[in-house]
C-alpha cells in the first residue's frame, strides 16, 4: 500500500516538483553543516520531544515522577512547578580534560526542557526531589483533608 502512495505521488507531480522536493531534502548548506567539525548540536528538546523520559505514579497521598537523566549532574537540572504543570530544564555536558584528543564523539552536549502536565494542581512547597543513579525522583505530597 505504501508503494502505491509513492507511485501516486510520483505520477501526480511534475519532474520539476520532484526535483525541488529532493533538493530541499538534500539541501547543500545542510549537508555542509553535517560535515563541519564542532558544529553546535541541536537541543534535545527539538530533537526528542519526550526527553527526558518520565514515569508518573499517583498514590493516595502523593504523586511521584521518575526521570531518566543518565550523565546529568544534580546542579544541571532545574524544576519549576506551576499549577498543574511541572517544567524540567537542564543540560547534559560531556566533561573532558582540556588536553583530551577526541577520537570519536557520538554523545552530544545538549540542553533540554520538557513540560509535564500533572493530574492535579500541585503546590511547589510540597515538592521533594532526589537523584539516585541517574534517576531524578520528584515527589509531591497531596494536602491531607482533616475531618474536624
Amino acid at each position: 500500500m505504501a508503494d502505491n502512495r509513492f507511485k501516486d505521488w510520483f505520477q501526480s507531480t511534475t519532474e520539476s516538483d520532484r526535483d525541488q522536493f529532493w533538493n530541499r531534502i538534500f539541501d547543500q548548506p545542510f549537508m555542509e553543516d553535517v560535515h563541519k567539525e564542532n558544529v553546535s548540536s541541536p537541543q534535545i528538546v527539538n530533537e526528542h520531544p519526550n526527553y527526558p523520559q518520565v514515569d508518573m505514579f499517583e498514590y493516595e497521598s502523593q504523586l511521584t515522577l521518575l526521570f531518566d537523566l543518565p550523565g546529568v549532574k544534580r546542579g544541571d537540572v532545574e524544576l519549576q512547578a506551576a499549577g498543574n504543570e511541572l517544567i524540567i530544564r537542564g543540560k547534559k555536558l560531556t566533561r573532558l580534560a582540556k588536553e583530551a584528543n577526541v577520537l570519536l564523539k557520538e554523545r552530544r552536549d545538549n540542553t533540554f526542557e520538557r513540560v509535564i502536565p500533572l493530574p492535579k494542581v500541585i503546590d511547589e512547597a510540597d515538592c521533594r526531589a532526589t537523584f539516585q543513579n541517574g534517576v531524578l525522583i520528584v515527589t509531591f505530597q497531596f494536602p491531607t483533608l482533616s475531618n474536624s
